[in-house]
């Protein structure tokens, strides 16, 4: 429909590309959606401003996607940083799309030994996302699950539980016991007492 009311460079083709990604990623067609963001991207680029937020969401994506295929990705790491760029000239300073590129910025630092890099992006993501997103939600945990592990990587074992325990207890409001979050903080934890 949209092809046949719209010019081939209306930004709601953007929408359509993202959409259909987010379809292919729920399948887990890692290159369907991959193409997909790509598609988003360029016709983004096209229609968008270069600041806009919308563009920083579908580098974001594209990090996602790129993560989930290697999560040491340099690619994911590229598209993370273009994310915050763009975020940095477009949202507050302190907006929770910064804090979770952030989050999953300093997860790939980490798993690239990069450790002072990871720490440092790690308790920035933390910070941003206690100030802007409810005591409860999934994605504190997430970040603090992460500056945990960090904290684990560089020895520091007594900060690693502190903030996985506190990973832990927001994961258990917001997850089933069950959940694959919880059995890793859970592992975490568990190692860290050892």
């Amino acid at each position: 429909m949209k092809e046949r009311c719209l010019p081939p460079d209306h930004p709601e083709f953007a929408v359509s590309f993202c959409n259909l990604g987010l379809a292919h990623l729920a399948l887990n067609h890692i290159n369907e959606t991959i193409n997909y963001y790509l598609k988003d991207l360029t016709m983004s680029e096209k229609t968008l401003p270069p600041d806009h937020s919308e563009l920083g969401i579908t580098h974001h994506n594209l990090g996602q996607v790129y993560r989930a295929q290697n999560p040491s990705s340099d690619l994911a790491l590229k598209h993370y940083e273009k994310a915050i760029e763009i975020y940095m000239k477009s949202l507050p300073r302190e907006h929770p799309y910064i804090g979770m590129s952030l989050m999953y910025t300093a997860k790939i630092f980490g798993m690239q030994k990069k450790l002072s890099e990871a720490l440092r992006t790690a308790r920035e993501a933390v910070q941003i996302l206690e100030r802007t997103l409810p005591e409860e939600h999934q994605r504190r945990g997430e970040s603090l699950y992460i500056l945990a592990e960090i904290y684990h990587q560089l020895g520091e074992t007594d900060r690693a539980l502190n903030y996985a325990n506190r990973a832990r207890l927001i994961q258990l409001k917001t997850l089933d016991v069950n959940h694959k979050d919880v059995q890793k903080t859970l592992e975490l934890i568990e190692s860290l007492i050892r």
